[in-house]
């Protein structure tokens, strides 16, 4: 045979300290927690975010309609003795349905209150 000849060694394998596999498994464990922790935030911004205010307010909506499409929901209160946040959001709905009016003095006595944040589905302010 004219050339060179090849021959194929298996090199040894390598096994892994423990240092390496306590890194391995730290590595992992963080991953997976990053995981969770953007599925978990992603939950709450996009699924829960409009029931964060809900234990702080009194709301309203007519449940005697047939189309369901027409229900609204309209805040009456936002209570005073409770431990309200003082940028307050209202939600984009409740229940499922769409918050489209806040009530006369929906916000009275409120003297923590700085800022209120509006949906744009809010057609009527009292």
């Amino acid at each position: 045979m004219d050339g060179p000849e090849f021959a194929v060694i298996d090199a040894p394998k390598k096994k892994k300290s423990k240092k390496q596999i306590i890194l391995t498994a730290i590595l992992a464990g963080l991953g997976l927690a990053t995981l969770l922790g953007g599925g978990y935030f992603s939950l709450i911004y996009f699924v829960l975010l409009d029931y964060q205010n809900m234990p702080y307010i009194e709301f309203s909506y007519r449940s005697d309609l047939e189309d369901e499409n027409m229900i609204t929901v309209t805040i009456d209160k936002v209570y005073s003795t409770s431990s309200y946040p003082a940028k307050f959001r209202i939600p984009n709905q409740l229940l499922g349905y769409p918050v489209t009016a806040i009530n006369d003095s929906a916000f009275a006595g409120l003297l923590r209150l700085e800022e209120v944040i509006f949906p744009k589905t809010i057609k009527s302010i009292g």
